[in-house]
């Protein structure tokens, strides 16, 4: 069993909670759900933690639900171009993001979010969790975390940090561990 398979597991069984759910309201209103295929919308590029997510579970709740569950990519803004694309759908269930804690952090960053978060969309399940880990090159003369904060702080500007982008969670994390250690580090966002 490798190590990403007890994940893949808990991922599996939330978002089939989350259909669940959604059948259960769709039965409710005398609807047999689902009667078309189903878009999860993924709003960043492929090859990230969302896509692989999103697709994982399109793949497992298509042979699961007997309905054709598509996931489309639809980046850009951080997310904001696909979570936009699914609060203007009809509110049916068929259209649906796969989203990232992103989708509460862009409207306390940014005025111009095109949709109300708390109008627009209904949440539905979480269906993983994505710890932030730091990691430092093995070049680094430290061998603790304790020395690692140490070495910051003596050295004002000489660590750097990556991220996913300028307001993703990753960077936010990064802000604030600067802030909580005093550190002095340079964000480099980059490409996914």
């Amino acid at each position: 069993m490798t190590s990403g398979q007890p994940l893949l597991r808990l991922l599996l069984t939330g978002a089939l909670l989350a259909w669940g759910v959604l059948g259960a309201v769709a039965t409710a209103q005398a609807q047999t759900y689902p009667g078309k295929p189903v878009k999860p919308v993924l709003p960043y590029a492929p090859g990230g933690i969302i896509d692989y997510v999103g697709r994982t579970l399109a793949q497992k709740l298509t042979e699961t639900i007997g309905q054709p569950v598509v996931a489309e990519n639809r980046p850009g803004a951080g997310g904001i171009v696909g979570t936009d694309t699914v609060a203007r759908s009809a509110p049916d269930g068929y259209t649906l993001v796969l989203m990232d804690p992103a989708i509460v952090i862009n409207p306390t960053l940014q005025a111009d979010v095109p949709y109300d978060l708390f109008k627009s969309l209904q949440t539905v399940s979480i269906v993983s969790s994505s710890p932030e880990v730091l990691v430092v090159s093995p070049k680094l003369p430290v061998n603790s975390f304790a020395e690692f904060v140490a070495y910051g702080k003596a050295n004002p500007g000489a660590l750097n940090f990556a991220s996913a982008g300028i307001g993703t969670t990753p960077h936010l994390a990064g802000e604030m561990f600067k802030l909580r250690t005093g550190i002095d580090a340079t964000h480099i966002p980059t490409r996914a």
